[in-house]
């Protein structure tokens, strides 16, 4: 197993940025970088002539890692020390009632077209948990629920839609604030032709993000010649695709077998309720990834590590 040091080794340490710009792509505070500079050490920003900071993309990686660790519930000196000896601490566990009492409440603020309580609920949630426990035990059971009334005739379709519409743009923002110039690895990340249900696999791009990799998200329902001339474009390193309903399975299987066949293809992988059978699992050309984005994501550098 490769120590965390590791991930670390081939970003350049070249001094590049000010703090301004570290702050920008890494959402730490710029007194929050001097603090963990002034007690642990971490990060160690060259100087200038004028004696201003200069962080190189090492510096950015590693401050959005100890960003990443503090949210997940360690505390900056446990991240820290995580970092420097690369032991193995503890994660911490949580109690997940209150999610599911939360997740209760936004469904039915959600239903009642009441989406300002609804990001009240969504806001509280993050303040306490992590945002990929939040996106898991939150998200994905609301609208699990939602769509189960739906297809039980119980919720409305205008209802489905709000609360689609909704947690997309909830997820979009959290993608915008994710974004790192990170060079880790280029991931693309999207639906198969026709699939109109992209929250999945949104969350996906996020969960990725926020662990470093740049992700280019195609979004739902894109046409297989763009999607395919966009990989032979960027050479990514993996590919992720996802299918939710059945009409869509041979428009997966196709696209799969095309990225397949290209030259120097990618690593292949692919999601979702329509892609998750066993017999699919066998069948398919590619790797599956998985049931949830957590599981998805963790797959992912798996295979890349």
């Amino acid at each position: 197993m490769s120590k965390i040091t590791d991930r670390f080794t081939h970003f350049s340490q070249e001094p590049l940025y000010n703090t301004k710009a570290v702050v920008q792509r890494t959402g730490v505070a710029a007194d929050t970088l001097r603090a963990w500079e002034r007690r642990y050490g971490v990060p160690f920003p060259e100087r200038t002539e004028g004696r201003q900071r200069a962080y190189s993309d090492r510096d950015i990686a590693i401050i959005d890692w100890l960003r990443q660790q503090t949210e997940s519930g360690l505390t900056i000196s446990q991240a820290v020390a995580l970092l420097q000896t690369d032991s193995i601490i503890e994660q911490p566990t949580y109690d997940l009632a209150p999610l599911a009492e939360l997740s209760n409440d936004c469904v039915q603020a959600l239903l009642s077209f009441d989406v300002l309580k609804a990001e009240d609920i969504l806001n509280q949630a993050f303040s306490i948990y992590p945002v990929e426990t939040v996106c898991i035990e939150v998200i994905e059971r609301v609208m699990v629920a939602i769509g189960d009334g739906w297809h039980a005739g119980k919720i409305s379709i205008s209802q489905e839609h709000a609360a689609t519409a909704f947690m997309s743009l909830k997820l979009s923002n959290l993608i915008h604030q994710a974004r790192t110039r990170s060079n880790r690895g280029v991931i693309v990340v999207a639906t198969v032709p026709g699939e109109q249900h992209e929250l999945g696999v949104m969350m996906v791009a996020l969960f990725l993000m926020r662990r470093g990799w740049r992700v280019v998200y195609l979004g739902s329902n894109l046409p297989a010649s763009e999607l395919l001339h966009t990989v032979q474009r960027l050479n990514p390193k993996l590919v992720a695709l996802s299918a939710t309903t059945k009409d869509n399975y041979s428009q997966a299987v196709h696209l799969l077998q095309e990225l397949h066949n290209v030259p120097k293809p990618p690593i292949i992988g692919y999601g979702g309720a329509a892609l998750s059978g066993t017999t699919q699992q066998t069948v398919l050309p590619g790797i599956f990834l998985g049931y949830n984005a957590g599981q998805a994501c963790d797959k992912i550098e798996e295979l890349l590590a």
